[in-house]
């Protein structure tokens, strides 16, 4: 539980620390449900980190077991969101978009409207990846008409994904409205994380140049230790500018790349230190991991 309020406050990394504690346990957890449920926040924590073949290595543990009952079609799809945002991790987006459109049809066969959005939210956000704003587009339109009838908790993440591909796709009037709406919900709910985002969405592309905002909101992804986030931003930052001829300026941001991906890197290795004391830990010392 130490873990789970971590992850939502995006302490990434002592959420994963207070994991790592609770796995030593696992053991003792006779219920393969409980297993599995544990499974997936691994998983779910890792894939936030960027750490894709830990995450997939986990929710393969939890899919297997979820698999085995009819009562769980719910968490199957939750499985594949994760599934798939690690593909498009890997620039799998084909196979990605299978995943999600498998959770589409499990969402619409079990006849749960939230999840049916958030598959839509899921197809809309590997369409930005792959550069389709007009498919992202209808798919994020279908997810926001629930969310904003539901005032659910996922409406300010459609919102900024709206703004973001109408930027991306230069319809920037379009970009500015949701992007008012979304600023303002972010602000009313005091969301640090998006306050960010959505400052930084401004100083890139509606007041174009403005690096103070964009430099701030890389404070607070850093402050936070959010490298999975600073290596896709930085990234398009630095692509942007660089088609606007600020060249010099574009190495700045392509810098913060190079830091994430090594900060990245770093924590493979140091869960590739804490895996081995963990199964020295254990007599048998394979129950936690499935022999693997």
């Amino acid at each position: 539980f130490k873990g789970m309020y971590d992850f939502k406050r995006k302490d990434l990394v002592a959420a994963i620390g207070a994991y790592r504690r609770a796995e030593k346990s696992l053991e003792f957890v006779e219920d393969e449900i409980e297993r599995a449920e544990f499974y997936y926040k691994m998983a779910e924590v890792y894939y936030y980190m960027k750490q894709t073949y830990y995450s997939i290595d986990y929710i393969e543990r939890a899919i297997t077991i979820y698999n085995k009952y009819e009562t769980y079609l719910d968490k199957i799809i939750y499985c594949n969101y994760i599934i798939a945002g690690n593909l498009i991790d890997l620039l799998e987006y084909e196979k990605a978009m299978f995943k999600f459109n498998e959770a589409l049809k499990i969402a619409k066969q079990i006849k749960r409207d939230n999840l049916v959005a958030i598959s839509h939210l899921n197809i809309g956000i590997c369409f930005n990846v792959e550069g389709l704003f007009e498919k992202a587009k209808r798919n994020l339109m279908i997810a926001l008409k629930f969310f904003e009838k539901e005032y659910h908790p996922y409406l300010i993440k459609t919102l900024f994904n709206l703004s973001h591909v109408m930027c991306k796709a230069n319809e920037l009037e379009k970009g500015e409205f949701y992007y008012e709406k979304g600023f303002e919900l972010a602000l009313n709910t005091d969301n640090s994380e998006y306050i960010a985002k959505f400052n930084l969405l401004r100083g890139l592309y509606l007041n174009q140049d403005c690096f103070d905002l964009i430099d701030t909101a890389f404070d607070f992804l850093e402050s936070n230790e959010m490298y999975g986030d600073i290596d896709e931003f930085a990234f398009e930052v630095g692509e942007v500018l660089l088609k606007r001829g600020e060249v010099a300026r574009s190495s700045k941001y392509y810098q913060k790349v190079v830091m994430a991906k090594k900060q990245i890197q770093k924590g493979e290795i140091l869960n590739e230190k804490q895996i081995d004391d963990i199964l020295i830990s254990h007599t048998n010392g394979i129950v936690c991991f499935d022999g693997k």
